[in-house]
């Protein structure tokens, strides 16, 4: 049964057949709000229904047919003026039915099991072309949009999947070489090309312009802005190699059999554990969900887990600026061991120093002012001991790199001769420190080198 049913049987030397044409040309001066070519209805079916079915049937073995088209829309706006032009649409709506699964327009290529051939099948094939002047040009458009009061599991713009179809016949030996949920890309622009664009402002506990459970390849490199007038309030690291010793790296394997929706990659990995790395870093760390995975029924495949995400990027730069500081300690240490064995050979070398050594000897020398750090480099206290060579009034100051004071000891007066202060270091960050010896207002100062706690 049919509200229009047609059948037309071309002959050999026919260039086009059509079962059925319709046009609605309007006339010179009429301006029509809505017009259909062919516009249909069908009430109360128990079982299927089609609206408007074109099917083209190719069955005789000697036939060609260089295009065929099951249906084809085409709108012709030569002149005149159209708001919205649809070439072909589909629409699907509802009210109080019950509807299992909506499509607005489906596309379907198929053929019978190892027998077909094709060169090229599209489920749906979408392409803008033109010539003129045009704002925006899109192959193809998805949007899912929704209105207050609707319940919605998941919203997508667009969808595509490609994957194996286990029609029960057997093992899979399908023989697919290249196999894309989504291809893309983009080239000809002027200003830019982007093959793939995702963007979302939010920073919400799923809010992300991309989202990719599994592994991802970018030979290209990850790159990020990183102009400096993007940014506010830079400073330099201060403290970057102590940031770095509460660091604790771990070696682990993923639980991928527990979480296969999951992408974790499989093997021994190195990494840090989110809590530990919170502690010390907690704008590196982030709670994500990743949402229900859901079959074409609505059946869930994979509840929705909750998991704790890291950002391990910044910690590039934290490592530069920590072999920085510890490559100046280095440096540091090396130049204090420098003027040690300065000190040791030059005294080892001067015969006034050798009766200075030499108990007993009976002769006088000459005093001089000295400062002296032991033991130097420092863990957790050292000494700094001081000779006068005069009575005086003395003041030990000790500064940071950065000329922040640390220490201001007031000795008081003190008789010439050899004196010592136990300054502990137990509270200071690993680093390089001047000590300072004033006496009576003159200056003599030291480089002491803090390393870590022990």
């Amino acid at each position: 049964m049919g509200g229009i049913c047609s059948t037309y049987n071309g002959s050999a030397t026919a260039t086009g057949n059509v079962g059925i044409l319709t046009t609605v040309n309007p006339e010179n001066g009429t301006n029509m709000d809505y017009s259909d070519g062919i516009s249909a209805r069908i009430n109360g079916l128990s079982r299927t229904g089609t609206g408007v079915k074109g099917t083209i049937a190719v069955n005789w073995s000697g036939g060609t047919v260089s295009q065929a088209t099951g249906t084809h829309g085409t709108v012709d706006v030569s002149a005149g003026t159209a708001t919205e032009v649809w070439g072909a649409r589909g629409n699907v709506t509802g009210s109080t039915g019950t509807i299992g699964t909506a499509y607005g327009m489906s596309g379907q290529v198929s053929g019978t099991l190892s027998t077909s051939g094709f060169t090229n099948a599209y489920g749906m094939l979408a392409e803008s072309k033109h010539y003129g002047t045009v704002f925006n040009s899109c192959g193809g458009v998805g949007i899912s949009t929704w209105v207050n009061g609707s319940n919605v599991t998941t919203s997508c713009g667009l969808r595509a999947g490609s994957s194996w179809f286990n029609d029960n016949t057997g093992p899979q030996t399908s023989s697919v070489q290249n196999s894309f949920g989504l291809s893309a890309s983009a080239t000809g622009g002027s200003v830019g090309n982007f093959s793939v664009f995702g963007a979302n402002a939010g920073t919400g506990l799923n809010d992300w312009s991309a989202f990719f459970p599994g592994r991802t390849f970018s030979p290209g490199g990850i790159w990020t802005s990183s102009d400096p007038e993007l940014k506010t309030n830079i400073q330099e690291i201060d403290g970057p190699l102590d940031l770095v010793m509460q660091l604790h790296p771990k070696r682990y394997e993923f639980l991928t059999e527990q979480y296969p929706h999951l992408g974790l990659p499989a093997g021994e990995q190195f990494g840090f554990l989110a809590p530990e790395l919170g502690e010390v870093f907690p704008q590196l760390v982030t709670d994500a969900v990743q949402p229900a995975e859901v079959d074409s029924a609505g059946n869930e495949v994979f509840p929705a887990t909750a998991f704790t995400a890291v950002n391990l990027n910044p910690l590039l730069p934290l490592a530069i600026a920590a072999i920085q500081q510890q490559q100046a300690s280095i440096q540091s240490l090396q130049e204090t061991l420098t003027q040690m064995q300065e000190q040791l050979a030059a005294c080892c070398t001067n015969s006034a120093d050798q009766r200075v050594l030499q108990a007993g000897s009976g002769a006088a020398t000459a005093m001089e002012t000295d400062l002296r750090i032991i033991p130097n480099p420092v863990a957790d206290r050292t000494e700094l001991r001081y000779t006068l060579a005069n009575e005086g009034r003395v003041r030990l100051e000790i500064t940071d790199a950065t000329g922040r004071t640390m220490l201001v000891q007031d000795e008081g007066a003190r008789a010439s001769g050899s004196h010592v202060y136990e300054w502990s270091t137990t509270l200071l960050a690993a680093g390089t420190y001047h000590c300072a010896l004033y006496v009576n207002d003159e200056q003599l100062v030291k480089k002491a080198v803090k390393l870590n706690n022990r």
